[in-house]
Formats: structure tokens, C-alpha cells, sequence
């Protein structure tokens, strides 16, 4: 929410999911999808709750595959 914006949505979007198919990430297939969408989720949030909830959802997930 305090934060200041230096890249357009796009790019943003574009990076996260260059990181989430990138093969030495190891993230699953058919769990990218999903995880793209918490993430666009949090960078289109302006709610400090809703973005801590998003951010504890993607650490279980990180810890769950051990990224």
C-alpha cells in the first residue's frame, strides 16, 4: 500500500511469469496458473489485509514445493 510503483502492471506481470516457468524454479506446472493470480492479486491490491493474506498463502506455498 506505501509503496511506490516503478514498472508498469505489465512488466510486473510479465517478470512474475518468466520467474514461474523458469525450469531452475522447479514450480509445478499445474500450479503456475494459480500462483500467478495471487500474485497479480497482491499488485493490484490496496488492501494491507488482503495483501498479508496473499502473502502468507504464497509462503505456505513456497515451503509446501521448498522454493
Amino acid at each position: 500500500p506505501n509503496t511506490r510503483q516503478l514498472l508498469c502492471h505489465f512488466h510486473v506481470g510479465q517478470a512474475e511469469w518468466r520467474w514461474l516457468t523458469a525450469k531452475i524454479n522447479n514450480i509445478p506446472i499445474d500450479e503456475r496458473q494459480q500462483l500467478m493470480k495471487n500474485f497479480r492479486k497482491a499488485s493490484h491490491n490496496n488492501s494491507d489485509t488482503e495483501i498479508k493474506l496473499i502473502h502468507k498463502v504464497l509462503q505456505c506455498f513456497t515451503t509446501l514445493i521448498g522454493v
